[in-house]
């Protein structure tokens, strides 16, 4: 059993563990909603990794145009032995470097809530289909 307050009359009420939705007080007959402490923290999850994720990727964009900026392009020396002259990222500041390692660092924190909240909208489905039977 989970014991918790009602919001409206603040007096005890047990539910069943595991429960959630809209219940209605034993003492005041109003209805309030309750979801569980897991479900809670997935949704915060969700919605501060996907902005810790963009936040991440903003600063590697920034930090990467920063770094070719003061340290960029005319510092270069192309590299040697190959049919096409490119620098290498490395002898270029590293704002290239620095912005694929961002980006991927970013890419994973976005990638990690996406699948949360695909996953919980899947068991969400699947609770609403076997509780019709």
């Amino acid at each position: 059993m989970v014991e918790l307050q009602c919001p409206h009359c603040e007096k005890d009420i047990e539910l069943d563990q595991g429960a959630f939705g809209l219940f209605d007080c034993p003492y005041c007959k109003e209805e309030f909603s309750w979801r569980s402490p897991s479900t809670k923290a997935a949704d915060n999850f969700v919605k501060w990794g996907s902005r810790l994720g963009l936040a991440t990727f903003i600063l590697a964009i920034i930090s990467a145009i920063l770094l070719w900026t003061t340290e960029g392009i005319r510092n270069c020396e192309p590299a040697s032995g190959y049919i096409i002259t490119i620098p290498e990222p490395l002898e270029c500041g590293g704002g290239f470097v620095i912005f694929i390692v961002g980006s991927f660092f970013a890419v994973c924190i976005l990638i990690l809530p996406a699948i949360v909240h695909i996953l919980r909208k899947i068991n969400n489905k699947i609770k609403q289909l076997t509780s019709h039977d």
